[in-house]
């Protein structure tokens, strides 16, 4: 192998090693924590890679401003997303839910694993019994227990 080679081996693992919009070890965390019933939900944003890495075996929900009006107009990941859900109606309704109240989607039986960015983490820390498992550079992952909703 000649020095040009290393060279670029040498590239291709620090560019590998410093992947700098990846939530790697925010999935795995997940991973190693989640249950077959426990709901993963995204706040505000969408983290490509962490169904991914996390190996989630069902959808993630997104909760967002599904009703600003600039949704359909903007080209980006919500409208996309929000696109997707008018070719199927009832998961776009399962999966696509308001903002608030976060703790609407703490009703039910399993844990509930919220992703947000640092600048929307506040309302999910004030959610009861919200744990902060693991931060990265772009995200945090909390856990909320699911609870009995009237």
């Amino acid at each position: 192998m000649g020095a040009a080679s290393i060279g670029c081996v040498a590239v291709v693992v620090a560019v590998a090693w410093k992947a700098p919009q990846s939530s790697r070890t925010l999935a795995l965390a997940l991973a190693e924590r989640i249950a077959p019933v426990d709901t993963v939900v995204m706040v505000d944003e969408y983290f490509y890679d962490v169904p991914f890495y996390a190996r989630l075996a069902k959808p993630v929900v997104i909760a967002s401003r599904w009703d600003d009006p600039d949704v359909p107009r903007r080209d980006n990941w919500r409208k996309e997303v929000f696109d997707a859900a008018r070719f199927d109606a009832p998961r776009g309704r399962a999966l696509l839910k308001p903002l608030e109240p976060l703790a609407a989607l703490t009703c039910g039986g399993g844990a509930i694993w919220f992703i947000a960015s640092p600048n929307e983490a506040r309302p999910v820390a004030a959610l009861a019994g919200a744990e902060r498992i693991v931060t990265d550079q772009r995200a945090e992952l909390w856990r909320v227990p699911g609870r009995t909703c009237p």
